[in-house]
């Protein structure tokens, strides 16, 4: 997982708005992951939700979230941007490609 510019914008964006706060984060169309695990990596009060819709992304970003040790802070989820998400949410966050 090479964090690609766009990616690190998205991240750093994130991490202003939730600062060292506890956070409920989304990262929709979450692809490998990449974007909800380095928001969970630097922001250790977050709790990060990662969804998409293609259960070949779901498995790679499961994978992904167990090897960085993230299982209990990061849940990854099958469904359609923030519908497997209940309760509030503090901020979504995508980088979404057609």
């Amino acid at each position: 997982m090479a964090p690609r510019p766009a990616t690190e914008q998205i991240v750093s964006a994130a991490l202003q708005r939730t600062g060292d706060r506890p956070a409920r984060v989304v990262n929709v169309g979450t692809g490998s992951g990449a974007i909800a695990i380095a928001i969970a990596f630097a922001s250790p009060h977050a709790q990060v939700w990662a969804t998409d819709t293609n259960p070949a992304a779901i498995a790679l970003a499961r994978a992904n979230v167990r090897r960085h040790g993230l299982e209990n802070r990061v849940a990854v989820r099958l469904g359609d941007l923030v519908e497997p998400v209940g309760g509030p949410i503090d901020l979504i966050v995508a980088n979404l490609a057609a």
